[in-house]
């Protein structure tokens, strides 16, 4: 097996700082404009595209924290999906 040298990890890990950040601002716009527009299938899929790639990359990057509040945001969405997928009456 072959080892990482640690200021590549470190490299990783500023990386996944950046990429998270970038994409919590969206996460926050997303979920704003999801609170005008709850029905918006693009929305609810940007939003949990966003929630997985931090889950992921946070806990492959050793961001245990990360990768268990954003599993919990995960599951909580999915408790509200089918409601917000319901069109409006």
């Amino acid at each position: 097996m072959q080892s990482i040298n640690l200021g590549n990890a470190e490299q990783f890990k500023q990386s996944f700082r950046e990429e998270a950040h970038e994409i919590l601002v969206d996460l926050e716009a997303a979920l704003l404009e999801l609170n005008d527009t709850p029905a918006d299938v693009e929305l609810v899929g940007r939003v949990f595209r966003g929630l997985h790639t931090i889950k992921g990359s946070g806990s492959m990057f050793g961001f245990e924290h990360w990768g268990r509040l954003t599993r919990c945001a995960l599951c909580w969405m999915k408790t509200k999906r089918p409601a917000m997928l319901v069109p409006a009456a």
